[in-house]
């Protein structure tokens, strides 16, 4: 018999120690999509164009992790 009146679990991890790798993504994307629109690679209408999407974009990575948590019940 345990002299402890409750069990102890183990602590599970909530996430990570950091921003999530969608984060660092986004910034990768977006200092490549500068590069070759200062390069003259892409026209700057095609630009503005990735720009209109990225409310969008961002939208669909916060809906992925939030439904990639495990529920709590």
């Amino acid at each position: 018999m345990s002299s402890e009146p409750f069990q102890t679990l183990p602590q599970q991890s909530t996430g990570g120690d950091g921003p999530p790798i969608a984060v660092a993504i986004l910034l990768i994307v977006a200092g490549i999509v500068l590069l070759l629109v200062n390069l003259g690679v892409i026209s700057t209408y095609d630009a503005r164009q990735l720009v209109r999407l990225w409310p969008l974009i961002l939208a669909y990575i916060g809906l992925k992790q939030i439904l990639s948590r495990p529920s709590a019940a």
